[in-house]
């Protein structure tokens, strides 16, 4: 990925100053920021892929997809409340390291 940015430009979210706890301002991120950033989340959908197999049906409530249009029909599946809890610690972890990350 060369930019994240249409045609390669910042937009109005881009500063060089602090953003503070709530930025409104982002800075610009190099090649290797870039890299990873997207490691991060090729990993995370990679786990969360792996943690919503446990139980597709509330792996797909997350993903905000109806029972009828999941597809699985597993005779087995594992505590939803758990998976649905073990993905939103996983949502918060990678935002955590992202924030960091672009700090």
């Amino acid at each position: 990925m060369a930019s994240i940015y249409e045609n390669g430009q910042p937009d109005a979210r881009q500063s060089d100053g602090p953003g503070g706890l709530f930025r409104k301002r982002y800075r610009q991120l190099d090649a290797e920021e870039i890299a990873q950033h997207d490691h991060i989340k090729d990993k995370a959908h990679e786990l969360a892929q792996a943690i919503g197999a446990l139980n597709p049906v509330a792996y797909a409530r997350i993903l905000g997809v109806t029972e009828a249009h999941t597809g699985y029909r597993m005779e087995k599946t594992y505590d939803g409340a758990g998976v649905t809890l073990a993905l939103r610690h996983l949502e918060d972890a990678v935002y955590r390291a992202v924030k960091a990350l672009t700090a």
